[in-house]
């Protein structure tokens, strides 16, 4: 996710209502960026585009299964194989995504 940058990226909710429609196209455009929107002056919400969601909640599910699979190790409950499977599987993944990432780049679309 890139970095969010509060001086562009934070937005009132008054502002965020009266302006959705562009910065959910925004969203489209810089779909790894967030939006911080605050209600009286706090942070109430994050806008993310789907796809950043959907990255979010991968990552979330592989980090818990690669804790578990830490811990059941720690426990003596498995050998390095399924960790040493998870980690291939994970390299494979992010090596796909990278050459995905650019073959769209290379036809001019975006992830």
């Amino acid at each position: 996710m890139a970095k969010t940058l509060l001086s562009r990226d934070l937005i009132p909710l008054s502002e965020f209502r009266a302006n959705a429609s562009a910065i959910i196209a925004s969203l489209k455009q810089e779909p790894d960026k967030a939006i911080v929107v605050t209600q009286n002056g706090r942070a109430a919400a994050v806008v993310l585009s789907v796809q950043e969601y959907e990255d979010l909640r991968a990552s979330i599910v592989e980090l818990r299964q690669l804790a578990e699979g830490m811990i059941d190790l720690y426990k003596g409950k498995e050998t390095p194989i399924p960790h040493l499977e998870l980690m291939s599987k994970l390299r494979k993944r992010e090596e796909f995504e990278a050459e995905l990432e650019a073959i769209l780049k290379d036809r001019g679309d975006q992830k």
